[in-house]
Formats: structure tokens, sequence, C-alpha cells
């Protein structure tokens, strides 16, 4: 008598032990489960941000000293290219060519529809003097395309490295007359040690 009780009790036993298994299996999915979404939905809230409103860039080379030197981070915001337009002596990060990973942070001279030419190491637009250039403090010796008038297109920019004698820009065909669409984004601050770009 006793033996089989034992045994009934043992075999009770092992099927109380399935489920319990189970369900701890159960608990542990639905535990991860919640932090596999949260995280899931962070990961794509993450580069939505960084493909449509911000980005963190790095400034390599001279050619916009002396405003930003080589190895600062930056921070780009995307939106306001489209929706408030960009204006002249906005800081902008630009890739000239679409199969080219480089991106150029250069400043903004030229708007759409002006003429702009280099006369005598200044800048004019429309055949005025841009007496608000301040931003070029190093003499120009080569004024490239600019030497002659360059029109600009209903959407596009003439843009120029800070550091004038250091910088591959709109001067030179290798950047030419940036559209819209070749800007990533406006620089709105630097990151490391924190100040806004002017």
């Amino acid at each position: 008598m006793d033996e089989n009780r034992l045994e009934d009790d043992l075999e009770n036993m092992e099927v109380e032990q399935e489920p319990s298994k189970k369900k701890r299996f159960w608990s542990i999915f639905k535990m991860t489960k919640g932090d596999g979404i949260a995280i899931l939905v962070s990961v794509i809230c993450a580069l939505l941000i960084v493909h449509f409103i911000a980005q963190p860039v790095l400034v390599q080379g001279e050619s916009m000293n002396e405003t930003l030197y080589d190895g600062e981070r930056l921070m780009i915001e995307k939106v306001s290219r489209y929706y408030q337009g960009l204006e002249r002596f906005d800081i902008v990060v630009l890739k000239p060519h679409e199969d080219d990973s480089i991106l150029y942070i250069k400043r903004i001279i030229g708007m759409p529809g002006e003429t702009l030419q280099i006369k005598d190491g200044a800048v004019y637009i429309n055949g005025e003097l841009l007496e608000e250039d301040v931003y070029g403090d190093s003499p120009m010796y080569d004024y490239g395309r600019a030497e002659d008038e360059v029109v600009l297109g209903e959407d596009e920019y003439f843009v120029m490295g800070d550091n004038r004698a250091e910088s591959l820009d709109s001067r030179y065909e290798e950047v030419g007359n940036v559209k819209l669409s070749q800007i990533q984004g406006r620089v709105v601050f630097q990151m490391f040690p924190f100040q806004k770009v002017e």
C-alpha cells in the first residue's frame, strides 16, 4: 500500500513539475518581451532622429579655421533647410557627390538666383561688394571658377570655407554649385566644448 502511494506521489510530482517549467519559461519570455520591444522602439527612434532630425558630425581638416578646428564635434539639424530655409553665412554640412561618403563643412556665401564673383580678394554678389563677409580672414590667392561670374540656379548655393586659402569649396569644379538636396543639415552647436556656432 505504501509503495503504491509512493509511486503515485512520484508520478504526480513529475506531472506538476512539467507545467512549472513551462510557466517559468513564459514568465521570463513575457518579462523580456517588454524590454525587447522597448529596445527596438528606442533603436528605431534613434535611427529616425539621425536620418531626419539631427546628427552629430566630426570636423576633419582645416578648411573652417578660425571658426571650427579639426577634431571638434558638431551637431547639425536637418529640418530648417526644408521649412525655414537656409540663410547666408549659415554653416552647413554637405555631400557634394552622392556616391562619396565624405562630408564637407562650409559656410553659405551665395544664395539661390544670385550671381557671384570674386575680385581683388573680395566677394561680390550681383555686382555689389559683400561687406558682411567677415568670416574669411585668410587671403584668397585662387578664385577658381569664381574669377568669372558664377550664376546660381533656383536651388543652388555657393559655399566656402572660412580658411579661404586652404578650402576645397564652390570655387572649384570638384564641389561647384551646391544643390539643396546635397546639403545634409545646418550646424547648430559645437558639442565639445559646448558652444553655439555662428
